[in-house]
């Protein structure tokens, strides 16, 4: 039976794994306004609405239109085609977490840390950091100091 964490955060009312995520949440949301990132959106730029991958090339819009469906029926709702990724990962995908001055140092970068790439190409790329992170399809697990 897996043990039951302690609250032990934001007087006592989450854990640290709640306060942890808390952090990241909200350090992911600050790159919105990172002025680098606007930059490398800009460089990217290729006519109004359009903006060239750097990994395929291709030129691709920034929103597509996918079919849903809400409340059964079915609707037209525009799908972000474009990602702003940082080339170096900002989880080391060999060491996972480190510090949080690693993570800030990481999150943060000037705008040749950055690419545009589509969101196709965003997959394909996060899909092989996260099997480089695997061994024989389990998370690494770091090793105890003693």
């Amino acid at each position: 039976m897996p043990k039951k964490q302690r609250l032990t955060r934001a007087g006592n009312r989450w854990t640290e794994a709640g306060f942890n995520g808390f952090l990241v949440n909200t350090l992911r949301r600050a790159t919105y306004r990172w002025p680098p990132k606007t930059d490398v959106l800009q460089a990217a730029n290729v006519a109004r609405g359009l903006y060239r991958c750097a990994m395929c090339g291709k030129d691709v819009p920034v929103t597509v239109p996918v079919e849903k469906k809400v409340k059964g029926k079915k609707k037209i709702v525009r799908k972000r085609n474009i990602v702003v990724d940082h080339i170096i990962p900002v989880v080391d995908v060999d060491k996972g977490f480190v510090s949080w001055d690693d993570f800030i140092k990481r999150m943060f970068v000037e705008p040749d840390g950055l690419q545009v790439l589509c969101v196709d190409c965003h997959k394909k790329k996060t899909f092989e950091e996260e099997l480089k992170g695997r061994v024989d399809g389990r998370r690494k697990r770091k090793q105890k100091v003693r």
